[in-house]
C-alpha cells in the first residue's frame, strides 16, 4: 500500500502588531490639557477670578503747558484711562474725551511705550469777555472764564448775536488802533444801536446804520482835536458829522 503524500507546508507570514504609539501622542496632550483646565476650574472656584491687564497705562503725559484750560479737569477726563491696558487703549475715544473740554480746540493722542499715554493739545484764543460772565474765543464762542487773568475788552449784546458783536468789534479795534486808542467797550442794544467806549473812558454812539464809515468820522474828528483829554463822549449819529461833549461844564460842540 503505498503511503500518502503528505502536504507540504509553506513558511506561515506573521501579522505586524498595530503601532499605537502615533495615537497615545495626541491623547496624552488632550488629555493634559484637559486636567489643566479643570484644575484651573477647580482653583478659581476657591481664589476667584483672575485678573491681568497686559502692560496697564500708568500715566497720561501733556507736551505742553495749559494756559487757558483748567488742568484739574483735563486730569479728570484723563483719569479713567489709568490702569487700562495700553495695548487695547483707543487713542480715538481717548481724544474725544480730552476735545470736549470748553477751552481745547483740538486734541491728539499717542502711545509712547510700555506705559504712556502723550497727549497733544490746541488751545482756542481769548477775545473778549461777552455780558460780563463770560469769554469769547477765536469762533465767536461764549465759554466760561479761562483760568488765566486777562484785561480783555468787554462786549455786551443779545446772546444770539454774540458773533456778530465780536467781528464788528475786531473791525472797530482796527479804526481806533489808527489813533493810538483801544476799544474798552463794544455794546449792541436790543434795538439794534451800537456803542462804543475807548481808550480815556471816551463812550461814542454809533447808531444802528453806517457803523463802520461812522467810526471813521470820529477818527478823523480825534485826529484833529487837541482837547481828546477833555472829551466825554462823541456821538457820530448825524448825518454828516459829530457832536462832542465836554467833561467842562458840559459843553456840546457839533462838527461837520
Amino acid at each position: 500500500m503505498a503511503a500518502k503524500k503528505r502536504k507540504s507546508k509553506g513558511a506561515t507570514r506573521r501579522q505586524s502588531p498595530i503601532d499605537i504609539k502615533p495615537w497615545l501622542k495626541p491623547i496624552g496632550l488632550g488629555l493634559i490639557v484637559m486636567l489643566f483646565v479643570s484644575a484651573l476650574l477647580v482653583g478659581g472656584s476657591h481664589i476667584g477670578p483672575i485678573s491681568w491687564t497686559p502692560m496697564p497705562v500708568k500715566q497720561v503725559s501733556l507736551d505742553s503747558v495749559l494756559v487757558y484750560q483748567n488742568n484739574e479737569d483735563f486730569q479728570y477726563v484723563v483719569a479713567p484711562f489709568i490702569g487700562k491696558s495700553l495695548l487695547v487703549t483707543d487713542v480715538e475715544e481717548v481724544r474725544i474725551a480730552v476735545q470736549r473740554l470748553p477751552w481745547i480746540s483740538s486734541a491728539a493722542i499717542g502711545k509712547k511705550w510700555p506705559d504712556t499715554l502723550v497727549v497733544s493739545v490746541t488751545e482756542y484764543q481769548p477775545v473778549a469777555l461777552w455780558n460780563g460772565q463770560r469769554v469769547l474765543n477765536s469762533e465767536g464762542l461764549a465759554l466760561e472764564r479761562p483760568v488765566t487773568e486777562m484785561t480783555l475788552a468787554q462786549l455786551n449784546g443779545p446772546e444770539q448775536k454774540a458773533l456778530e458783536v465780536m467781528e464788528h468789534y475786531l473791525q472797530f479795534s482796527r479804526v481806533i488802533d489808527s489813533v493810538d486808542s483801544q476799544v474798552k467797550k463794544v455794546t449792541l442794544h436790543s434795538r439794534g444801536a451800537w456803542e462804543l467806549q475807548i481808550t480815556d473812558g471816551i463812550n461814542i454812539a454809533l447808531g444802528d446804520r453806517n457803523v463802520l464809515e461812522r467810526s471813521r468820522r470820529v477818527v478823523d474828528v480825534i485826529k484833529a482835536h487837541d482837547k481828546l483829554d477833555h472829551v466825554k463822549s462823541i456821538d457820530a449819529r448825524y448825518p454828516n458829522g459829530v457832536a462832542i461833549l465836554y467833561h467842562e461844564n458840559e459843553e456840546i460842540e457839533v462838527q461837520q
